[in-house]
Order: structure tokens, then C-alpha cells, then sequence
């Protein structure tokens, strides 16, 4: 019994010396922003101004002997002592197995290429293998943000401030070109900023590997707004920010973009109805001829006027994010009275601001019964 057991002892610590071949398993850096993070050595994309540490694996009883290159030059190298049984090395990915954990210096951005040979006691090389890793701190780059579609509608879509709206039928983007990335490019996201700073949204952008760009969109088209996009009376000033990502885990943000979004009509009521035979008004500098409207009303007239009350600041007249519809026939405290004629059970569209159209006046056929 005691021969068979000594047989088996035996048998294991030869298959562990075994020469077999060492290579780099992962590498384990304090990144650019100050995260330890372990980088498998398939992936091999490092992001660090600092100490670079390798985990070798390597057979028992043999030394590695390391040597670093960048093109043609020798920038490191190092043999270890013989790896013995407790020299067991447990990985980020909890794999177990026998090598060296050895720290290079830090090291300047570029492609490296890296050998690990194994030698016998004697220093006679057994094996080795060639590997290949990639500093990269600079990050991805691109344009900056843009809109190549021409929609129209009085938008702004250059300068300083974007004046976006809803605009027709076709989906509405913002693009960024010229996306490249040493480490190569993993993904972009698009923030929609608050004025206090604070994120409204956050999306993904599409990545075209062909024209090396990005896009998402602001709008379904039909002239709806995108989910991620603000309600918004073009009165708020929101900022685009795109962060662009690289494989290497470095980040980049883009220049911000600022814009105005007109995707909501903003204040109108509907207060009075126009009746030639009314002694009173309840319209600003009218002593007579229009009555309060009231749902269901009668009234003596087709076509039909109706009397709008909206915030002035929500006119077309004074702002382009505005409405345009019927005319002003008074103004008063702030706002302007709006009269809208129209013919018995036909419709009305108000024009919002950036958008061709808008929603449609609610029907007469609601309120009104027609005097016979």
C-alpha cells in the first residue's frame, strides 16, 4: 500500500513538471480614472499611466523569462525564480494554476509585443510563446455632433443653439462622423442635460462600422417626438452630450451641443364665441358682439367664430417656437385673443413652431348646436 502511494506521489509531481508552455493569462492595471481592473490576455487593451502586473502561467520546477518589445526595441525583461508548489495563482475569473505573478514598469502608449520562454534548471529554453498587448490612453475621437437632413420649418440646425421641432413625415437624427478608436470602438451614448446640469435621458447611439459614425434618432418620424426626447415649448435651453467609448475602456465626450426642442403646443383656451347680436363682451377692447363660451352653446352664425386666449409669448408673432393660427384681434395682460372662422363642421389645424402643422382644433360638433 505504502509502495502504490509513494508510485502515485510520484507520477503527479512528474506530470506537473512536466515542461508544457507559459503564457501571459491576464494583465492587472489601475486604469486611467483610478480603477484596478484585471484584462484578460485575449482582450490585451490596457488603459494605464501606471505599473502593469502579469500573471504567467507556467509547469512546476521552471523558470520564465519575460521580454517586453515595442517594434524592434527591448523595453523590459526579467527571468524568475523556479515555480514550485507554492506558486499557485488564482485569477480575477477564480481559475487556479501554477506560475509567476511578476510587475513591469509603466509604459508609454503603443503595441507591445511580449514573449514568455520557459527554461529548465540549467537555463536551457524549453518553450515559449509571443503575445501581443496595446496601450491606449488617448481614447476615441470623432466630429463633433451634427444634422446633415434638411427638414425645414424654421429649424436651426448650426451654431451655438439648435432650434429642433417635430418637423414632417421623415425621421429626424443627430449624426457624429469620423469615429475612431485605436483600441477600437465598443459604444456612444447620447445624455439629454437639464439646465441644472441634471441628466433628463440617456440613450444608446447606433454604430456604423462602414461609414464609422453614429446616430440616433430626435424624432419616429410622422411628426412625433422620440421617447428620449423633452416636452418642451422651445422655452427651455437642454444640452446634447455624447461620450464615446473605446475597448481599451477609455471614454471621450464630445463637445456639448445646446438646442431648444418645440414638441408641445403650450397655453391656448378657447373662451369666447363671436354673436353680432350680443350687447356685451367679454374680449378686451370689444364693448360688444362676443359671449363667453360655454360647451354646448347655441349659437347664431355659420361660419363660426371662435375666440382663442393665448400667452403672447406662445404667438408666432413674437416667438418662432409659437402658434400660428387665426388672427389677433386683441391683446391684453400678457396675451393675445385669437379669432378662428370656420364653416359648420369643418376642421381647424393649428401650426405649431419647426413642424409642418399640427394637432387639429377640436370639432364644433362638440359644442355647438346649430341654430335653424
Amino acid at each position: 500500500m505504502k509502495f502504490k502511494l509513494k508510485l502515485l506521489a510520484a507520477l503527479i509531481l512528474g506530470t506537473l513538471s512536466l515542461p508544457g508552455h507559459s503564457r501571459v493569462y491576464e494583465y492587472t492595471i489601475k486604469d486611467i480614472y483610478g480603477v484596478e481592473k484585471s484584462v484578460s490576455a485575449d482582450s490585451a487593451k490596457l488603459n494605464t499611466t501606471e505599473k502593469i502586473q502579469l500573471s504567467l502561467i507556467s509547469g512546476l520546477d521552471r523558470k520564465i523569462r519575460v521580454t517586453v518589445k515595442k517594434g524592434d526595441a527591448n523595453v523590459y525583461s526579467t527571468t524568475t525564480e523556479s515555480v514550485k508548489v507554492a506558486d499557485r495563482i488564482k485569477s480575477s475569473s477564480d481559475e487556479e494554476f501554477y506560475g509567476k505573478v511578476i510587475t513591469m514598469p509603466p509604459l508609454s502608449e503603443g503595441l507591445y509585443t511580449i514573449t514568455s520562454e520557459i527554461l529548465n534548471t540549467q537555463d536551457a529554453l524549453i518553450d515559449s510563446t509571443t503575445q501581443s498587448f496595446l496601450i491606449d490612453t488617448s481614447g476615441p475621437t470623432a466630429d463633433n455632433m451634427r444634422i446633415d437632413q434638411r427638414p425645414g420649418y424654421d429649424m436651426v440646425l448650426t451654431g451655438n443653439l439648435w432650434e429642433l421641432g417635430l418637423g414632417a413625415e421623415a425621421k429626424l437624427y443627430v449624426t457624429v462622423k469620423n469615429v475612431k478608436a485605436t483600441a477600437g470602438f465598443d459604444k456612444a451614448t447620447i445624455q439629454i442635460l437639464n439646465p441644472d446640469n441634471t441628466v433628463y435621458s440617456k440613450m444608446d447611439m447606433v454604430y456604423d462600422s462602414g461609414s464609422a459614425s453614429l446616430s440616433v434618432p430626435w424624432t419616429k418620424g410622422s411628426a412625433v417626438k422620440a421617447d428620449w426626447m423633452p416636452v418642451s415649448n422651445a422655452d427651455t435651453e437642454y444640452r446634447f452630450r455624447v461620450t464615446l467609448y473605446d475597448k481599451a475602456g477609455t471614454r471621450k465626450v464630445l463637445p456639448d451641443q445646446k438646442f431648444l426642442f418645440d414638441s408641445d403646443l403650450g397655453e391656448y383656451t378657447l373662451v369666447a364665441v363671436y354673436d353680432p347680436t350680443a350687447e356685451t363682451s367679454v374680449i378686451p377692447g370689444f364693448s360688444k358682439g362676443y359671449v363667453e363660451y360655454k360647451s354646448g352653446m347655441t349659437v347664431n352664425l355659420n361660419p363660426i367664430t371662435f375666440v382663442y386666449r393665448v400667452p403672447s409669448t406662445n404667438r408666432r408673432e413674437y416667438r418662432k417656437g409659437g402658434l400660428a393660427f387665426g388672427n389677433i384681434i386683441s391683446e391684453a395682460n400678457g396675451y393675445s385673443y385669437v379669432s378662428v372662422t370656420t364653416p359648420y363642421q369643418t376642421l381647424s389645424v393649428i401650426h405649431n413652431g419647426y413642424q409642418w402643422g399640427g394637432p387639429v382644433l377640436p370639432t364644433i360638433l362638440k359644442w355647438v348646436q346649430m341654430r335653424r
